[in-house]
């Protein structure tokens, strides 16, 4: 239990450093900005129609096809410099062991999966201030934009999908959000990792922002080719497609089939990079 504890502080420490360093921070304060354009409309109408509105509106972000793809974006931003070797990571390198750095980093990895979640709620949350409710689910705001074309009239640039509020309470839809995009964050930072170590970080970036523009290619001839859409796990976030395409329309996996397949995915990139860790040759890049 005290190595595993020790790992788990190491892995703390480094998601910490990466967390508060200045890259991470401008990266934040940039989607804030892009968070404000996508939800300033929704303020407006909120303040217009005089009702609160329910600040859970990070599920009706992310199934918007350009803003996961912005997101995603920055998440791969994020990840461009894994593993994240800086002057002083030989020393780290050398005191902790190759395999424990590399647990370290992918603990880090996961940490930072989960919390850019986290912090994207807070934020959504945070631009909806001071009008917002947490007692009415879902609220008359949204329902009211899912049900007519005020989303249009106030120029709101993405989708309040009935089908999410039919479909899952607030809670649930949340939870599920954080699973889903924490698990698609996570195997996007590994697979950086592995590809970082096995070919190079070039190509660890532009493989990875090919799994994000794969959605668009999924929305335009997912019906001609029904199979892409288990190719492009980022298209697996967004919750308003979550069991609703059927018939002649491509099926995305359920949540829980989604879920099952990133883990083993993520595990198997996991024992990857551990596997290559123990003969590679660390270049280092400069601080930020």
């Amino acid at each position: 239990m005290s190595k595993i504890g020790s790992k788990l502080k190491f892995a703390w420490k480094l998601f910490l450093a990466k967390l508060l360093s200045m890259k991470t921070l401008t990266l934040l304060l940039l989607l804030g900005i892009l968070y404000h354009i996508f939800l300033s409309p929704v303020k407006s109408f909120s303040q217009s129609v005089n009702y609160p509105v329910c600040p859970w509106i990070f599920p009706f972000l992310i199934s918007d096809i350009y803003f996961v793809i912005l997101f995603m974006s920055a998440v791969v931003y994020y990840f461009s410099d894994v593993p994240f070797m800086k002057e002083w990571t030989m020393y780290q390198v050398i005191r902790t062991g190759r395999v424990e750095w590399a647990c370290g980093q992918i603990g880090s990895i996961i940490f930072s999966s989960f919390a850019f979640i986290v912090i994207a709620i807070f934020e959504t949350g945070l631009m909806l201030l001071p009008n917002i409710t947490l007692s009415e689910g879902w609220g008359k705001v949204l329902y009211t934009l899912s049900m007519t074309n005020a989303a249009g009239e106030y120029r709101i640039p993405f989708s309040v999908s009935y089908d999410i509020i039919n479909k899952f309470g607030t809670f649930q839809a949340m939870g599920i959000s954080i699973l889903m995009g924490g698990l698609v964050i996570m195997f996007i930072g590994l697979l950086m990792f592995s590809l970082s170590l096995y070919i190079s970080r070039l190509w660890a970036n532009i493989i990875a922002m090919l799994f994000v523009i794969l959605p668009i290619v999924v929305e335009n001839i997912g019906d001609i080719v029904p199979w892409l859409v288990y190719c492009s796990p980022i298209s697996w976030m967004r919750m308003s497609e979550i069991d609703v395409r059927s018939g002649m329309r491509w099926q995305m996996p359920t949540a829980l089939t989604s879920s099952i397949i990133l883990l083993i995915a993520c595990i198997v990139l996991s024992a990857t990079i551990i596997w290559k860790i123990h003969g590679v040759d660390f270049k280092l890049i400069k601080e930020d």
